[in-house]
């Protein structure tokens, strides 16, 4: 267990949930590209050391896990992803403290990483379990997400009995290039995704929706 957050100077871990999975990145396309990181996840890599650097966080947890799948690598994804070979692809969560790792070295030991789950409903579940081991304190949580997400995760980090603050992930990457942002929320593939996450968001109304969708997508990615 790691030092119980947040640090004695109040600032609060930020966790950043990924979106690798959108627009026509399906599974099967990302396991075809080990270490693949969509636009929407970069932003989120990028977004915890631009936090933790404005003074915002402390630490930064990436969650959601292997949406990749678990079929080994051959070779040749081997080579392109940096992993070996043989081995399953490593999770979002993982190739997300990569990218920071490399873009923040000088803050190397404050990523940790959420792997053990497949989608926003169990990275809430998943959240619950850090807050109650005392490895995130539930009162200092910062949840980070792309902006178009940021609605049904709040919804679905409240299911989970989780009231924290948010803010879209693109608030804090244009900090230091706001054409970024501004590039990426004007794009098509932008406002599409808002339009399947207000879709997304209505059916989660519904009871046991989340867990019936977690269900269906956890098939989906071992099948």
């Amino acid at each position: 267990m790691i030092e119980r957050q947040p640090s004695p100077d109040g600032r609060p871990a930020i966790m950043v949930l990924g979106k690798n999975i959108g627009v026509d990145w399906t599974g099967e396309r990302i396991r075809r590209t080990p270490g693949h990181l969509s636009t929407w996840s970069e932003v989120g890599s990028d977004s915890g050391g631009i936090a933790i650097e404005d003074g915002d966080a402390r630490v930064v947890w990436y969650t959601i896990g292997n949406t990749a799948g678990q079929e080994p690598l051959s070779i040749e994804e081997a080579r392109e992803s940096g992993d070996l070979p043989g081995e399953p692809p490593k999770s979002e969560a993982e190739y997300q403290r990569t990218r920071f790792k490399r873009n923040f070295p000088h803050l190397a030991d404050r990523a940790f990483i959420q792997p053990r789950s497949w989608d926003t409903n169990t990275d809430a579940k998943e959240a619950r379990i850090l807050i109650d081991n005392g490895e995130i304190n539930e009162d200092y949580l910062l949840l980070a997400t792309i902006g178009f997400h940021l609605a049904r995760a709040e919804m679905l980090f409240r299911k989970a009995g989780i009231k924290a603050n948010s803010t879209p992930t693109e608030d804090l990457v244009s900090r230091r290039d706001p054409d970024r942002k501004n590039e990426l929320i004007n794009s098509l593939l932008y406002q599409e995704e808002q339009k399947k996450e207000r879709k997304l968001k209505f059916i989660m109304w519904f009871p046991l929706a989340a867990d019936v969708i977690t269900a269906i997508t956890k098939r989906s990615r071992t099948s």
